[in-house]
């Protein structure tokens, strides 16, 4: 599978202390439906890559080893966890790069400046459910709902005089259209 490359901090998605909850309990139900595999430690594995995701940047990018010393496992256990954790579709994640420029020596001794491409670390993302974090509770939608709500709108806005002209224009259209109909 070819993984998106990046340059630079790569995706970041914020993740508050609800959305983590709904992301592990999203990847515990996927996990057990992905097939053969160690879910117990599949889950410390995401548990720990949380816990490496930053509160205000949302960036996520530990290496294996530093995932593993949370999840107290191994570096390999670490990398099949993460191939079922994308199986599930529960993560994804992008190979960060930089671009350095070095000096080099060819065979002849003639030195000159070459760009290099180099892979730092994978940028995390999390997904699953997460698109029901801006979705809003139910008290928030009946109160959003409610007519009482609703701002006064102010007759002397710009906004509020243009709309009124332009319902007034779509209003005389449709009645010239129905005279001529």
């Amino acid at each position: 599978m070819r993984r998106e490359k990046t340059f630079g901090p790569g995706h970041a998605v914020r993740l508050d202390r609800n959305a983590r909850a709904r992301v592990i309990a999203f990847a515990r139900a996927k996990v057990r439906r992905a097939g053969p595999g160690r879910p117990a430690r599949t889950l410390e594995v995401l548990r720990a890559l949380l816990s490496f995701l930053g509160n205000r940047s949302g960036r996520c990018f530990p290496s294996y080893e530093a995932v593993a010393a949370r999840a107290h496992c191994h570096r390999s256990t670490v990398a099949e966890a993460l191939k079922l954790l994308e199986t599930a579709k529960v993560i994804t994640w992008q190979h960060r790069l930089v671009k350095i420029r070095e000096r080099v020596r060819d065979l002849f001794g003639v030195e000159y400046w070459r760009w290099r491409v180099l892979r730092t670390s994978n940028s995390y993302c999390f997904s699953g459910p997460l698109a029901l974090e801006n979705f809003p509770t139910r008290k928030e939608f009946d109160l959003s709902n409610s007519y009482s709500s609703l701002p006064i709108p102010d007759p002397r806005s710009a906004l509020e005089r243009a709309l009124a002209s332009l319902g007034a224009a779509i209003s005389k259209k449709a009645s010239i259209e129905q005279e001529a109909a």
